[in-house]
């Protein structure tokens, strides 16, 4: 059986609900979930499978490289939702999805269960080094934009608070 690496974030807290699957939650570990996983194929197992947001991803891109360089089967499943969903739903200022498609990543819309199912079935089959990017739909990241900080206001409240109540 292959083992799951789940990384960071809201991906992490669902993997709670995984059972009966062997779970390696990275909770608190930003970008290291490919980093993991090939050490898990370095270190003997068969196989591993990957499941990490897209902000994961990019921090740990380069890992995502040198997995699929290292023997063994390797499943990595990144769902781009276009922010960072661990620390807030800060939108990513990056083009995931073009990223992914120059590291030949299959990219699905999330909702097309049919092509994933395939993709997957393939991989269950034959093994090897699959990439797949799963693309939510757009009214699952319709956030709104970002709240704006005044960051001179916030700068006065700290230093009112720091002063006792007077202003420094």
């Amino acid at each position: 059986m292959s083992v799951v690496v789940v990384g960071n974030g809201d991906l992490a807290r669902r993997a709670a609900e995984m059972e009966p699957l062997q779970v390696l939650r990275l909770e608190g570990a930003m970008g290291m979930a490919s980093a993991v996983a090939r050490g898990l194929l370095r270190s003997g197992r068969n196989s591993v499978v990957v499941l990490e947001g897209d902000g994961n991803f990019l921090m740990g891109m380069p890992a995502a490289e040198w997995m699929r360089t290292t023997s063994g089967s390797s499943l990595h499943l990144v769902f781009i939702n276009r922010s960072y969903g661990s620390s807030g739903f800060q939108p990513i200022p990056i083009d995931t999805i073009s990223i992914l498609e120059r590291l030949e990543y299959r990219l699905f819309r999330i909702d097309d269960l049919v092509h994933v199912r395939a993709a997957l079935d393939t991989w269950v089959l034959h093994g090897g080094h699959a990439r797949i990017g799963l693309v939510e739909t757009e009214m699952e990241t319709s956030m709104g934009p970002r709240p704006a900080t005044d960051l001179a206001a916030v700068v006065d409240e700290l230093r009112l608070r720091g002063s006792g109540g007077q202003h420094l």
